[in-house]
């Protein structure tokens, strides 16, 4: 079966490539630099999706106000799970004495990672094509 969009391919690759990239980088780059670049590749894919979905929603007059509703509670999702990444690494960037925990940033990663696969998902079944 066919993939509606080459974007459903790209998510749950990039959530692989992720965890692995994690997994094997943590050793050699230090945890704010594993932060920053994975919280920036999620945040390129969330912002291109939010572009598609405005002009989307020029061209659809049909879509109701609950379904706009509906992605923008996903999408605020996706940002507050953004945003305990950052709290993360400033906590630890600026508290050099304490032992960060690889677990916790492993979860919160995972949970970006859900929260954008699912607004993309919502986002398609719409019918956006991304």
């Amino acid at each position: 079966m066919k993939p509606k969009s080459p974007l459903m391919l790209v998510v749950p690759l990039y959530a692989s490539c992720l965890m692995l990239f994690i997994a094997s980088s943590c050793k050699t780059q230090t945890q704010t630099e594993v932060i920053y670049k994975t919280s920036s590749g999620a945040q390129v894919t969330a912002t291109t999706a939010l572009k598609v979905w405005n002009d989307y929603l020029v061209k659809h007059p049909e879509i109701t106000p609950a379904q706009e509703l509906a992605v923008q509670k996903l999408y605020d999702r996706y940002r507050i799970s953004q945003k305990a990444i950052l709290d993360y690494a400033i906590t630890s960037m600026s508290n050099t004495n304490v032992n960060t925990n690889t677990n916790q940033l492993d979860i919160l990663i995972s949970d970006t990672s859900i929260a954008l696969s699912e607004l993309i998902q919502l986002l398609t079944s719409f019918g956006v094509k991304l």
